[in-house]
């Protein structure tokens, strides 16, 4: 990471390392923002913003192959091997191309994970109209009431909600996945999508709200929708 500091008439460039260290680069002379960034591609960063691909899955760690990183959790939300004792057996994994994990909400009443996608670098798109979200989840629930949901919000610049859709919730039947699909015009205004997993348990010990592979595609205006 690099941040820029002016003192006077200089420049600090502070650089992150790997290993942890935080070194000081410092160019004398009247520099503009502009040196900053190039300063940080010469050393091989990126700047903080990128830009957003439209067409692609928005969505880190979707199908709960690196654990619950990238997710911010409560509850007890974790993930479960296909096959694990009661859950969802690896053929069911294997028919819907679930890999090895699933994502499930573990052994609390109420356990849930989300993650904020930055769209800010298509917010001239967004704010035109432009822009359609497009998401896709694989859903499983127990049918002692167990659900499993999607959520979707959509945030303005200071987190304020412009808008929301859902997937589910899904119930039964128990330990299959459906997939649900979704799609919705991106709200003007819109610089944070937040997609959540809410897991919910009725009964039992076990909280058997289950979700995989999560998809967040945005499209832009004459180009295809996903499948």
């Amino acid at each position: 990471m690099l941040l820029a500091q002016a003192h006077g008439r200089r420049l600090y460039a502070l650089v992150d390392h790997a290993d942890g260290r935080r070194g000081r680069l410092s160019v004398r002379g009247p520099l503009r923002m502009s040196t900053a960034i190039l300063l940080a591609l010469a050393l091989g960063l990126a700047p903080a913003a990128s830009a957003l691909s439209f067409g692609a899955n928005l969505l880190l760690n979707p199908g709960a192959g690196s654990g619950t990183t990238y997710w911010n959790t409560t509850g007890d939300f974790r993930t479960f091997a296909y096959g694990y004792d009661g859950f969802p057996s690896t053929s069911e994994g294997a028919r819907i191309g679930g890999g090895s994990f699933f994502f499930a909400g573990g052994y609390a009443s109420l356990s849930t994970a989300a993650q904020n996608v930055d769209v800010s670098s298509a917010s001239a798109a967004i704010d035109a109209g432009q822009v359609t979200a497009n998401l896709s989840a694989f859903l499983a629930g127990y049918c002692d009431g167990d659900t499993a949901t999607v959520r979707v919000l959509f945030l303005d610049t200071v987190g304020g909600l412009l808008d929301s859709t859902q997937l589910g919730p899904v119930q039964c039947p128990q330990n299959t996945f459906s997939r649900l699909t979704a799609t919705r015009a991106v709200p003007a205004r819109t610089r944070t999508i937040q997609v959540q997993m809410i897991a919910n348990r009725a009964f039992g010990s076990s909280n058997d709200g289950y979700f995989d592979n999560l998809s967040l595609v945005l499209t832009q205006a004459g180009s295809p929708a996903p499948t």
